[in-house]
């Protein structure tokens, strides 16, 4: 039986990703299909299977050569990824009846998963330090509030997926002034929303203290610029993106 490969896996799911961007931009994939094969280029757990996600591309050779990555053993392969983070299992967070708030604080690449249902969700993800220039989120909303607060420093030059389903919920983004937004959700008998929050002394004081958000140094997301894809269904909900 081949073994298979898995050294190499992020870049190669990095460089996957962005030909199916690409090819979904230049109208060579349907969206059903891009959302497919997107899905199976997250969940790949080896080389062997991310190839699979574009062997009808002409262009695959960019990032997979004639043949796979050449096989090799080493014996303590295992201890030495003891460490690094999991590329296999998605992370979830669920909030039910409830609320729940999360400070994502630890590195990773994986699918951040969050559920919400009948509750509040507040996902902090300002001190998150990324290891891949794509990063994966999944919300799922029903009859309930999610809030991701982007406003992260360290995200200068990514690009953040957000894939979308909110059922009577709202999803809602916190992100610096310097984000680009690409809204591709599917709005149905709900709301898309933008908002530029007035960043003047009293008004923050006066909205801090209501939310109880984190006040972030503006001086610190200054020229901080990152993209945010946002991907999904949206029926009897809202999705709004703030600006800070």
């Amino acid at each position: 039986m081949m073994n298979k490969t898995s050294f190499g896996l992020p870049k190669k799911r990095e460089e996957v990703i962005g030909l199916l961007q690409k090819a979904y931009t230049d109208n060579d994939l349907e969206e059903t299909e891009y959302e497919d094969r997107l899905q199976k280029a997250y969940e790949a757990s080896c080389l062997e299977d991310l190839e699979k996600v574009i062997h009808d591309f002409p262009n695959r050779h960019t990032v997979f050569a004639t043949q796979s990555a050449p096989h090799f053993s080493a014996p303590k392969t295992a201890a030495r990824n003891a460490n690094l983070p999991d590329t296999k299992t998605p992370q979830h967070m669920t909030a039910i009846l409830g609320e729940q708030k999360l400070n994502v604080r630890k590195s990773y690449f994986t699918p951040l998963n969050v559920l919400t249902v009948l509750g509040e969700h507040r996902l902090n993800c300002q001190d998150m330090v990324p290891k891949a220039n794509l990063i994966p989120f999944s919300v799922k909303t029903v009859l309930g509030d999610t809030r991701i607060d982007l406003r992260n420093p360290q995200f200068h030059g990514k690009t953040i997926h957000i894939a979308i389903t909110n059922l009577l919920g709202e999803t809602k983004i916190l992100v610096p002034k310097g984000a680009v937004i690409q809204n591709m959700t599917n709005t149905i008998l709900g709301d898309y929303s933008e908002k530029h929050k007035n960043n003047s002394n009293l008004i923050k004081k006066i909205y801090k203290s209501i939310t109880n958000e984190p006040e972030i140094p503006q001086e610190e997301l200054q020229g901080v610029e990152f993209t945010v894809v946002l991907r999904g269904t949206c029926l009897l909900g809202n999705v709004s993106v703030a600006y800070y």
